[in-house]
């Protein structure tokens, strides 16, 4: 659970909403949704079909 998606600088993706299955984003990467690097590879075709640009980073915890 190391990997987040970042949709463009400072919008990170945040998940989908419990009530009606739409994708949500956030601007703090705190809060941004944490899965396996094969969750955020499925993923990752849905967030460039609504956004455009989507890329999968590793994060690094200190």
């Amino acid at each position: 659970m190391n990997y987040i998606i970042e949709i463009e600088k400072g919008l990170w993706f945040l998940g989908w909403s419990p009530l009606d299955g739409t994708m949500q984003t956030t601007q703090k990467i705190g809060l941004a949704y944490r899965m396996r690097r094969t969750v955020a590879e499925r993923t990752l075709p849905k967030v460039i079909d609504k956004y455009g640009d989507g890329r999968i980073r590793k994060l690094l915890l200190v």
